[in-house]
C-alpha cells in the first residue's frame, strides 16, 4: 500500500479496494472467509487484512477459537 506524499491519504490497489468492497456487504468477516469469497489464499488473505488494519481501514477484535486459540475478526472501521 502506498501513501499520497501530499495528503498522506492511502493509495489503494485493485486488491485492495476489493478486500474493502466485502465489508460493504458483510458486518464482519474472518481471514478464512474473505480468502474463499475473493479466491485467494489464506496466508494471502490475513497478510493483506492485516496491512489494511495497520494502515486504520479495518478494525480487528480478537476472539476466542473453540481449540483454545484465537482467531481475528475483521470489519469496517467506524468512524469516529
Amino acid at each position: 500500500m502506498k501513501f499520497c506524499p501530499h495528503c498522506k491519504k492511502a493509495i489503494l490497489t485493485a486488491r485492495e479496494k476489493a478486500y474493502i468492497a466485502l465489508f460493504q456487504k458483510y458486518e464482519s468477516l474472518t481471514s478464512g472467509e474473505v480468502a474463499q469469497k475473493i479466491g485467494v489464499s489464506l496466508t494471502n488473505s490475513s497478510t493483506n487484512l492485516k496491512r489494511l488494519f495497520d494502515a486504520g481501514l479495518l478494525s480487528r477484535e480478537e476472539k476466542p477459537d473453540v481449540t483454545g486459540g484465537i482467531y481475528h475478526l475483521y470489519s469496517k472501521k467506524e468512524a469516529p
